[in-house]
């Protein structure tokens, strides 16, 4: 069996499904390829790069980034409705 494109081996030191390739991170967090590639470009979103072509990304620390940009209810208390 042929392992997922968007995964990574299990050669390293993370586990299969910790690591992910552009297609699985872009899945993961609802955003088209492109946006990843772009924000890869700016260094808006952890990653590594093993080597000119190879980016990989982790599923932990894209849902640590995923919460820290989470935009909070505003209190509407005594506000305008």
């Amino acid at each position: 069996m042929q392992p997922d494109p968007g995964q990574a081996n299990s050669d390293g030191p993370a586990r299969d499904a910790d690591v992910l390739g552009y297609r699985a991170a872009a899945g993961l967090l609802g955003i088209p390829v492109g946006t990843l590639y772009a924000w890869v470009h700016q260094r808006r979103i952890p990653y590594y790069r093993l080597g000119p072509r190879s980016v990989r990304f982790s599923r932990s620390a894209m849902l640590t980034w995923l919460e820290q940009h989470a935009v909070g209810a505003a209190s509407f208390a005594g506000g305008r409705r």
